[in-house]
């Protein structure tokens, strides 16, 4: 299967990439609320992680929230591209690439060189104030003590990644519309099967060349076209 999709990828000129959790995963990256370390997390801090990376919780409990920020949402260490990122730089310089459309906020493919990424959620790299509007880089939320505030306005920062419950921009939604639609190719690569984003992106694609990535069980939907099971970090330079 993987020399078949790798044959369709030379045969393809406007590939959309899904870039999915698992990838962040694999980094160890685990986005704003670490569903994984849920239990830990509330038993540190008295609160769930939903109710933590909330708009309401960062506007009262502001030092609070950054030092969940820093304890778990970052780790720097682990803020490194991986195998499935440098992949996808290599397709985009190949010129075959689209768009990349990514929940992740860790900004790994941008770190790679990837120019034409999707955010759906926003990222870590740059707060901003939300009175004056100046942006502030990742360091310096890191390196600051308490909660993160403007130097000119002396206010907190508001993170530059959506919260629980946000709504996702509809700008973006239509971008990622537009893309699928005229993609000749769609590698789903480490999103849950059955997730709405999954789901949403897939009813806008018009070919037949819908390759699912994924390492987890699962059903495969009759609307793909090319399973592979496995890991989209092993997967994905073997057929880009």
């Amino acid at each position: 299967m993987v020399n078949v999709v790798k044959q369709l990828v030379d045969q393809s000129d406007r590939i959309v990439v899904l870039s999915g959790s698992a990838i962040d995963r694999e980094a160890g990256l685990y986005g704003a609320f670490q569903e994984e370390r849920a239990y830990d997390i509330e038993a540190r801090y008295h609160y769930s992680p939903e109710e933590i990376a909330t708009e309401r919780f960062w506007s009262t409990r502001s030092d609070l929230f950054y030092k969940y920020f820093r304890d778990y949402i970052v780790d720097k260490d682990k803020l490194q591209p991986q195998p499935s990122h440098w992949a996808i730089r290599n397709l985009e310089k190949r010129g075959k690439l689209s768009t990349v459309v990514t929940r992740s906020i860790y900004g790994l493919h941008q770190m790679a060189g990837i120019h034409n990424v999707i955010e759906l959620h926003g990222s870590i790299h740059q707060c901003s104030c939300p009175r004056c509007g100046r942006v502030y880089p990742l360091d310096y939320i890191l390196n600051s003590h308490g909660a993160a505030h403007c130097e000119q306005c002396r206010i907190v920062l508001k993170p530059g990644f959506s919260m629980y419950g946000d709504n996702v921009d509809n700008g973006k939604i239509s971008m990622v519309a537009e893309a699928v639609s005229h993609a000749d190719m769609l590698i789903m690569a480490g999103p849950s099967p059955d997730s709405r984003l999954a789901q949403y992106v897939i009813q806008y694609y018009q070919g037949d060349r819908l390759v699912m990535i994924h390492s987890l069980e699962h059903n495969v939907s009759n609307e793909v076209d090319y399973d592979i099971y496995g890991s989209p970090n092993e997967i994905l330079p073997k057929i880009f």
